[in-house]
């Protein structure tokens, strides 16, 4: 093997081996797996390797390591179209019917029927957005099981959802849910 010049590494660089193929191990390292999958243009990347190295590389390597990365790609693109592109968490006191009306990064908490309690507390990761999503809730603590979207966010509503929160029991209950949208 020739001398060649020390190139400058990216982070994710793969360089020609110093020893030759046969003496190396016969499968791919969990090393080489990390870094093809966490390069952008790994497809790119291991054609590239598998091209260079064709009269080294069994079938048998390509055809392992191909299934693993395509898999890992589509399992990432998948994961994040469920990705939710916010949430606001709230915590508090409902007497009946309550409807949670959220826009932007308020949150407005109206007493439909029963006694009105003292707002509960909320959190947002992102602000509901000005533009069609469709919003979902998420009982964490609570009684009720009533408890639905009552208005997605629209541009004839000025982008706002309402959350109806029903408990029927009784008596005030404390609630916290999750609302998110995508």
């Amino acid at each position: 093997m020739e001398d060649q010049q020390p190139r400058p590494h990216n982070r994710c660089e793969l360089t020609e081996p110093k020893i030759p193929l046969t003496d190396q191990k016969k499968n791919f390292s969990e090393i080489d797996v990390f870094l093809l999958l966490s390069e952008p243009n790994s497809l790119k990347i291991a054609a590239s390797l598998f091209t260079k190295r064709k009269s080294e590389v069994s079938m048998k390597r390509v055809l392992l390591i191909l299934p693993v990365l395509l898999i890992f790609l589509v399992s990432s693109a998948s994961s994040q179209e469920n990705e939710p592109l916010g949430k606001v968490f709230w915590r508090g006191v409902v007497d009946d019917k309550v409807h949670l009306v959220v826009k932007g990064t308020t949150l407005e908490q109206k007493a439909v029927s029963g006694q009105e309690k003292p707002p509960g507390t909320f959190s947002f990761t992102a602000p509901l957005p000005d533009q069609p999503v469709i919003v979902s809730v998420k009982r964490i603590e609570g009684r009720s099981k009533k408890i639905t979207v009552i208005q997605q966010p629209t541009a004839d509503n000025g982008f706002t959802a309402i959350v109806e929160i029903y408990d029927n029991s009784g008596g005030a209950k404390e609630y916290q849910l999750e609302i998110s949208w995508k």
